[in-house]
């Protein structure tokens, strides 16, 4: 149960880690 979670969160930061960096290339260009 507790694997499950934290794979789970761990997913979501990396998602918001890609967004993040999505948004600094576009205010870099």
């Amino acid at each position: 149960m507790g694997y499950a979670y934290a794979v789970d969160a761990g997913t979501s930061i990396l998602r918001r880690g890609r967004a993040n960096e999505r948004r600094r290339l576009e205010t870099a260009k």
